[in-house]
């Protein structure tokens, strides 16, 4: 029986039931040695062909999302990559790292368009910032190709986001500076705005399907911007003592899910910004957080190693210890038919899974 309710998922259509007491949440299909360091981030193509890793060895990665294999290799940079954005309309690919950059490569053949110094410096110093020669080396050989100069960083890029609208591709990004800025792809990669929104820093980005930017900050605050102007149109304290690590939205745009630092995962209308539900979720700080692909459940992943699965009720519907270290972040996609679930850990590796429950 599907059923609505309004006073947790906004008006999601959900079911609740959950798996048998001896049915795993997902089946391991692959284990990959994804990189020689913490893998970071984690992200499907928009065709959900490829998946894109990043990690604190400073590489990007791209596989086969059917197969696991490796199919690109690109030292993006000499510190840690913190995020990866890849444009929902297949044309960019956006990465945010340690050292204060952003880069925007082709998503097609990977070649890097663009440097930005979002965050190198402080709130003068976003624009281009000069490229010299690098060889990269990939399952297809070895090419020349542009690395942004490497100066000295006072802040780390720590999150990027692209924006849906093909006549006006928007990137959004945020740093442990609080500064959040956006740049308009589409004409010569221009400051449109930039913002203080969060003491200490900004944790998460994220763009609703209408094109409202959602922010997450180390101030355990939630913001809504206009796209266009950076106004803040909404802001919601979500934990009192801790960050806000992670946001989803839910398809329609009404539920607002976080995941804090103190391992809880609160769920949000997003406009009245009133608290519905507060799930203690992890041991350790929340991760990820994502809805499965038709809405029914809610997923979660945390500093413990495990993935969890939550019905409309915010009961527990099944548990995977995806990593014996800490699941920075997952994904759910794929090319075939049955969406798979993919997992980014501590402990270097990403996981394929075939997940038991409803998708």
């Amino acid at each position: 029986m599907r059923l609505i309710l309004a006073t947790l998922f906004g008006t999601i259509a959900l079911t609740g039931v959950a798996l048998a007491h001896d049915t795993p949440l997902a089946n391991l299909v692959a284990t990959v040695d994804a990189h020689t360091a913490a893998v970071s981030t984690v992200a499907l193509s928009f065709d959900g062909a490829s998946l894109v890793t990043g990690g604190k060895d400073g590489h990007i990665r791209f596989w086969d999302a059917a197969t696991g294999a490796q199919t690109m290799d690109v030292p993006a940079c000499m510190v840690a990559i913190n995020d990866i954005a890849i444009d929902p309309n297949g044309l960019y690919i956006a990465t945010a790292s340690e050292d204060g950059y952003v880069k925007i490569w082709d998503a097609a053949s990977t070649d890097l368009l663009y440097v930005l110094a979002a965050h190198v410096g402080g709130p003068d110093s976003s624009g281009f910032v000069g490229r010299w020669n690098e060889t990269i080396r990939s399952a297809h050989g070895t090419t020349n190709r542009y690395a942004a100069e490497r100066v000295p960083s006072v802040f780390s890029a720590t999150t990027v986001a692209l924006s849906a609208d093909p006549d006006q591709p928007l990137l959004f990004t945020g740093g442990d500076d609080g500064y959040i800025r956006c740049y308009d792809l589409g004409n010569d990669y221009a400051t449109l705005w930039e913002v203080y929104a969060h003491e200490r820093g900004v944790n998460d980005l994220l763009v609703s399907s209408d094109g409202y930017l959602f922010s997450g900050g180390v101030d355990g605050m939630v913001k809504i911007f206009n796209p266009q102007t950076g106004a803040v149109e909404k802001s919601i304290l979500a934990y009192e003592e801790g960050d806000v690590n992670t946001l989803a939205l839910s398809g329609n745009g009404n539920c607002l899910v976080t995941g804090g630092s103190n391992g809880e995962v609160r769920v949000w209308d997003s406009w009245t910004g009133a608290l519905t539900k507060k799930i203690r979720a992890h041991a350790g700080g929340v991760n990820g957080v994502s809805f499965t692909q038709e809405g029914s459940y809610l997923l979660s992943a945390g500093d413990d190693g495990k993935v969890k699965l939550w019905n409309m009720h915010a009961e527990l519907g099944g548990e995977a210890q995806a990593h014996v270290l800490g699941v920075n972040a997952f994904a759910i996609g794929g090319p075939g038919a049955l969406p798979m679930l993919y997992t980014a850990g501590d402990d270097y590796k990403v996981r394929v899974w075939s997940p038991n429950f409803k998708q």
